[in-house]
């Protein structure tokens, strides 16, 4: 069983606001997240809508905005922005990893 070494972690000094803490992997640890992630990417990519955006390859947030922006001009009257900061907290791993694994 592979366990990721401790993230390190560097302050970024901000002038005007409260410092920043960034956190960022171990090299081998990143290259191993890169390899699973285009693993996962290679599955799971061709069943999610074109309008899905998100952090998906070829997708940018502007991209996003633009077909926002075409809806409405379309005369759409719904359109979903939904922010996950933070609702992977309450995931239960084991059925997340059961599901993914079931695919």
């Amino acid at each position: 069983m592979y366990v990721p070494k401790a993230i390190r972690g560097a302050e970024i000094l901000k002038e005007h606001t409260e410092n920043q803490i960034t956190r960022s992997p171990m090299r081998m640890d990143r290259w191993l997240q890169q390899a699973v992630s285009q693993q996962l990417a290679t599955r799971f990519e061709l069943t999610f809508e074109e309008e899905s955006h998100g952090f998906r390859p070829g997708k940018k947030p502007s991209r996003s905005s633009n077909t926002s922006t075409e809806n409405i001009n379309d005369a759409y009257q719904d359109i979903v922005d939904i922010d996950l900061k933070g609702s992977f907290d309450e995931v239960q791993h084991y059925k997340l990893l059961q599901l993914i694994y079931n695919r």
